[in-house]
């Protein structure tokens, strides 16, 4: 089973080409606000070194987030493209899956930044099914979800490069505090949990594919500098 795996929702993404969950080939860049431009040929570049084609890929995987609302349009759309062009199945992973995957270790609590002072954030379980569905937190609360996974086990922290976790740290140096991990999403852990789905049976159609947003993006008048605001103060 050949999977093409993109991760996109972060400032950081990645493509990789897997073979029976085995990397061949795989490409880091940078979002830089041109991930339009640079992601299919990315894609075609990583193939190309792996000895594919397109053609030659079984599914396509794909990050749907959350994150950055640009990245996983992006992403999800080429892949849902690409699938429904050739005739391929097509997986989604979410980046919160991925970190605790990354993580190697359970039970565990997945944080990535969003918004300014809060935080993606879901719990998983020994066996790392989500405890809970995908949530936006402050960042102060980040640690909350640990209450959900306390047992006999220490509970671990997989929190992305990106995050800011400074409101959290006082309490991390406890008593049965919970290990910190930092990981980031990538296209060959989407393609390994991808090639996984895949072995059980359970590819979406590209219809149905859609991005985990979890929050609404923050969208507003663009802004003016001065200069602009008192031009349309004195025209009113």
């Amino acid at each position: 089973m050949t999977v093409l795996a993109f991760c996109t929702s972060a400032t950081v993404c990645s493509v990789a080409v897997l073979r029976d969950g085995m990397t061949l080939a795989s490409d880091t860049f940078p979002h830089e606000m041109r991930l339009l431009e640079r992601l299919v040929p990315v894609a075609h570049s990583v193939l190309e070194r792996a000895g594919l084609s397109l053609t030659s890929v079984d599914a396509v995987a794909a990050d749907v987030g959350p994150g950055s609302f640009t990245g996983i349009r992006i992403g999800v759309m080429t892949a849902k493209a690409l699938a429904w062009a050739l005739k391929k199945d097509v997986v989604g992973v979410t980046a919160l899956e991925c970190l605790a995957q990354k993580a190697a270790h359970t039970p565990v609590v997945a944080l990535i930044r969003a918004r300014p002072a809060m935080v993606y954030r879901q719990a998983f379980g020994s066996d790392l099914q989500g405890l809970h569905p995908p949530e936006i937190v402050e960042t102060a609360r980040a640690d909350e979800s640990l209450d959900t996974v306390y047992g006999t086990r220490r509970p671990w922290i997989a929190a992305d490069p990106e995050l800011d976790i400074s409101p959290i740290e006082d309490r991390l140096v406890r008593p049965r505090s919970p290990g910190v991990i930092r990981v980031r999403a990538d296209a060959e852990t989407v393609g390994l949990l991808a090639s996984r789905a895949l072995e059980r049976g359970t590819p979406t159609d590209p219809i149905q594919l859609k991005p985990v947003y979890v929050s609404e993006p923050l969208i507003g008048p663009p802004k003016m500098n001065a200069r602009q605001a008192d031009s349309c103060e004195s025209a009113r």
